[in-house]
């Protein structure tokens, strides 16, 4: 019990000292597939990950976009760190908190526009729904909140830009949110395969305050699907103690995001502040499916190393985007055993 009000006394220092900035959506970046069942009653976990993303080609739908008139931006970059604790508060209950920074969230337009600062910490709760030891087969599902860790645009200006006029390169646009999560897990124990499927669904709300100056802007919300397939590598006898220590993991996930949308606000002649409708995003919308290969090394059946990177396989945008061209990212995990 300890660790998880560790844990939670964490997330809400970082929360006091950083006057409610914020972690997350104008996309939380996914990390690795180390936190996806329950944990153990009484076990800790501290999870570390980086992700550094890059986009250098413009879609119009399905299709590369080429001189069309659009582009504003020659390529877009973010570096994201992130940090989570997890705690087994019952065999079938675990309780993870976290929170993350954007390093740098990059478009370079002729004087590039660089936003940072922390996105939004994420509390949920994890419960086995199902666990069947013979057929080797679990379902949990998981319920999580979004506080912002920050409650205005970040503000740095050039002499033709003003980023605060940007929300793609915004930490967090102080809106909260919820996510819901199902994992199906099935393992064939001589083989050494395990399956899972994970499915997500983030949902943000609305900003009360009107986070920009002329308008309130909210980033669609989203749907990921994942599978993946794992295995224990097989290696040579001269190297068999190496066996259980590496896993090679394949995953294709599938992100579908609905339209952002905005409203304009304006002032009336009495002085009060009225709002427009809100209004889809035109340039806003996709669906991206991923091939994601990675391998990942235990250390003393406690320590997990992972590097992982994103292929995209297809591509598909509402209108006419900056595509994923690629992106990497490494996660560690450190178990505290307790039984």
């Amino acid at each position: 019990m300890k660790y998880f009000f560790l844990a939670l006394t964490t997330v809400l220092l970082s929360y006091n000292f950083t006057q409610a900035q914020c972690f997350s959506s104008t996309g939380n970046p996914i990390g690795g597939n180390a936190n996806m069942g329950v944990m153990k009653k009484g076990m800790f976990r501290v999870g570390s990950f980086y992700k550094h993303a890059y986009s250098g080609k413009y879609f119009h739908g399905d299709e590369l976009s080429v001189n069309e008139g659009h582009i504003t931006a020659e390529y877009a970059v973010y570096n994201y760190v992130s940090t989570m604790l997890s705690y087994g508060l019952t065999n079938n209950l675990t309780m993870e908190a976290g929170s993350g920074y954007f390093i740098n969230k990059t478009k370079a337009f002729a004087t590039p526009m660089t936003g940072k600062g922390f996105s939004n910490a994420v509390i949920t709760a994890k419960y086995a729904l199902y666990h069947n030891p013979v057929k080797r087969l679990e379902i949990t599902g998981s319920l999580s909140g979004k506080i912002p860790l920050r409650t205005e645009e970040q503000r740095v200006e050039t002499a033709t830009i003003n980023i605060a006029n940007h929300p793609d390169v915004q930490s967090c646009l102080g809106n909260y949110g919820a996510m819901a999560e199902l994992y199906i897990i099935k393992e064939k124990p001589f083989s050494g395969l395990r399956y899972f499927l994970i499915t997500k669904y983030e949902h943000n709300f609305h900003s009360i305050d009107g986070y920009f100056d002329l308008r309130q802007f909210n980033f669609g919300n989203s749907l990921n699907t994942s599978a993946f397939v794992t295995k224990h590598i097989h290696m040579p006898v001269a190297l068999s103690w190496l066996t259980e220590n590496w896993t090679a993991i394949a995953q294709i996930r599938h992100e579908h995001k609905w339209q952002n949308q905005k409203r304009s606000q304006f002032y009336i002649g009495s002085g009060e502040l009225e709002y427009d409708d809100w209004e889809k995003v035109k340039n806003s919308g996709s669906d991206v499916i991923f091939f994601c290969p990675q391998i990942n090394y235990t250390f003393f059946h406690k320590l997990n190393v992972s590097v992982q990177a994103d292929i995209p396989l297809y591509q598909h945008y509402k209108g006419i985007q900056l595509a994923s061209d690629y992106a990497f990212s490494f996660n560690l995990t450190y178990d505290i055993g307790s039984e």
